[in-house]
């Protein structure tokens, strides 16, 4: 009984000691994103309780690619305090390599205003819509089982973006902005909507957006704005700053 309780004590000694260094090797990743970032931090404290949730999820993961993921989450909610919930550390948690590669595929068609943009009915054939190019409807009814996507039966269901007539708006799909002059009292797009959850996993993933569809969305707002432009940005604490910017 002695070696088997010094066997046991060892083993606890060792799971500690592992989970330290995972949880070293991950805040050492999200000093570098930190660095790396040219956003704007904000000054408010990260809550208390998300940073103990998070210490206790992201101490079981000692593969490069997952503490990399772990790292992106910290860093961020430094960045934004109150960014990420707990009900986006609890989905991580859980999450397969599989799911992941395969939710990849839908962030670089999410708009940070909660949205997906249909197009239009008959662009791809018979009763489908113009985001049927890229995402069929198979795969939009499991990002729907995962949560991230919701009503995509709905296929007349409509939105508007920001908008306010004779001003200067903007609308963001992961690494790029959508800037244009409104020339109409309003606007509206079929859409999907997107879930706070699938949000929060399209600020991690840092996907490219795919510009196709950017461009094929930018010239749908062409047609109820002026200077409309497709550019590059970075986060300011009064919006953002564009540059790179090309006219659509």
């Amino acid at each position: 009984l002695p070696g088997m309780y010094a066997a046991y004590e060892q083993e606890i000694v060792m799971k500690h000691i592992t989970g330290e260094i995972n949880l070293a090797k991950t805040i050492l990743k999200a000093e570098e994103e930190l660095k790396d970032c040219k956003d704007e931090v904000l000054d408010d404290e990260v809550d208390l309780d998300w940073i103990n949730r998070w210490k206790e999820y992201a101490i079981s993961f000692s593969t490069e690619d997952l503490q990399l993921l772990w790292a992106k989450v910290l860093a961020g909610e430094i960045k934004h305090p109150g960014k990420f919930s707990i009900r986006t550390l609890e989905f991580i948690k859980t999450l397969t390599r599989e799911e992941a590669i395969e939710i990849e595929e839908l962030i670089p068609f999410i708009f940070d205003c909660g949205m997906i943009y249909r197009g239009y009915l008959g662009e791809v054939g018979s009763l489908k819509r113009t985001i049927n190019k890229w995402l069929s409807f198979d795969f939009l009814w499991r990002m729907q089982e995962y949560g991230l996507v919701s009503d995509i039966r709905e296929e007349r269901m409509e939105t508007t973006i920001p908008w306010q007539m004779g001003e200067k708006c903007y609308i963001i799909c992961n690494d790029k902005a959508i800037l244009y002059k409104c020339r109409t009292e309003s606007f509206t797009t079929t859409f999907i909507p997107v879930t706070k959850l699938g949000l929060q996993l399209a600020e991690l993933s840092k996907c490219k957006a795919n510009m196709d569809y950017i461009m094929n969305f930018a010239q749908r707002v062409k047609m109820s704005a002026d200077e409309v432009y497709i550019c590059d940005f970075h986060y300011t604490k009064d919006g953002i700053n564009c540059f790179n910017m090309k006219e659509v």
